[in-house]
């Protein structure tokens, strides 16, 4: 199973909300013209408004990696509207994927971690009697 989750959090600046929204707008604009093998991309901002979490799927590191390098230029704006807090991935990320989070975290803040699976199904295979 080669199927990686990234998950990252963020603390939204105060009075950004709104700032922050429209670049995660254009950013998912950018990432539908640039990306094509991730099976998901979104962004969330909770009710109040004072956390955003970017969720995206991938069907290997290789599309993790992919996503990373298309969004790496258009990080920097994003430091005055957000303060990164972590960044999860759920999968086996290649080493070449936690370099381009590495460089990441050094323009935004935040730590890294890597979930390793140990067990699970993918949707192909529920429900398949072996």
């Amino acid at each position: 199973m080669d199927l990686l989750v990234y998950i990252d959090r963020s603390y939204v600046r105060p009075g950004k909300a709104a700032e922050l929204e429209a670049a995660a707008r254009r950013l998912t604009e950018h990432v539908t013209r640039s990306e094509r093998r991730a099976i998901s991309y979104g962004i969330y901002f909770s009710d109040d408004r004072a956390t955003m979490t970017v969720v995206h799927v991938h069907p290997d590191s290789d599309s993790l990696e992919q996503l990373l390098a298309v969004v790496a230029p258009r990080l920097a704006p994003f430091r005055d509207l957000l303060q990164l807090r972590s960044i999860d991935v759920y999968g086996s990320p290649s080493a070449a994927v936690l370099e381009r989070l590495d460089a990441k975290v050094r323009v935004l803040g935040g730590t890294i971690t890597v979930h390793h699976a140990v067990a699970g199904v993918v949707a192909e295979t529920l429900g398949t009697t072996v």
